[in-house]
C-alpha cells in the first residue's frame, strides 16, 4: 500500500473513534499510544480498501458501458451492411430488367419485320385476307414473348421478394 493523504473525513473518524475509546467507562486505563496507532492504521486500511472497491466498480461499469456502446455500433454497421447488400441486389435486378426490356424491344422490332416478310410469303402462296394473316402472326409472336418474358420476370420478382423478406446475419 502506498502513502495516502489525509482528508478531513478521515481525521474526523479517527478523532471520534479515539474519543469513544478514551471515554468508555469500562476501560480503566487509557489506551496505550501503540493501541491508538494500531486502531488508526486499521481504520486507514479499511478506508483504503473501500476506496479500492469503489474504483474497481467504477472501472467495471465503464468497461460495461464501452462494451454496450461497441455492441450498438456493431449492430448498426450490420444493419447498414445488410441494407447495402439488398440495395446492390435490387439495383442488379433492375439493371437486368432494363437489359431484358431492351432485348424485348429489339425482339419486337425484328418480329415486326418478320411479320411483314411472312405476310408477303403467305400472300403469295395462300389467298387469305391480309389482316387475318397479320393477326395470326402477331398473336403467335405475342404469346411466345409473353411466355419468355413472363418466366424471366417471375423469377426476378421471386428473387427480389426473397431478398427483401429474408434477413441475412452479418
Amino acid at each position: 500500500m502506498g502513502k495516502r493523504e489525509k482528508n478531513g473525513a478521515t481525521e474526523a473518524v479517527e478523532q471520534i473513534v479515539l474519543e469513544y475509546f478514551l471515554r468508555v467507562p469500562d476501560v480503566k486505563e487509557p489506551l496505550a499510544k501503540n493501541q491508538k496507532n494500531l486502531l488508526i492504521k486499521a481504520l486507514k486500511d479499511e478506508q483504503y480498501m473501500l476506496n479500492e472497491r469503489i474504483i474497481t466498480k467504477k472501472i467495471e461499469l465503464e468497461k460495461q458501458k464501452e462494451l454496450e456502446q461497441l455492441k450498438r455500433v456493431y449492430e448498426k454497421e450490420c444493419k447498414e451492411k445488410e441494407q447495402l447488400n439488398s440495395f446492390d441486389s435490387m439495383r442488379k435486378i433492375l439493371f437486368e430488367g432494363i437489359i431484358v426490356a431492351a432485348l424485348v424491344g429489339l425482339a419486337i422490332n425484328q418480329a415486326t419485320e418478320l411479320i411483314f416478310d411472312f405476310k408477303e410469303l403467305i400472300n403469295q402462296t395462300i389467298k387469305l385476307p391480309v389482316w387475318i394473316i397479320t393477326i395470326l402472326i402477331i398473336v403467335v409472336i405475342i404469346l411466345i414473348l409473353i411466355c419468355i418474358i413472363g418466366k424471366y420476370f417471375i423469377d426476378k420478382f421471386c428473387e427480389l421478394y426473397n431478398l427483401i423478406n429474408n434477413k441475412n446475419d452479418c
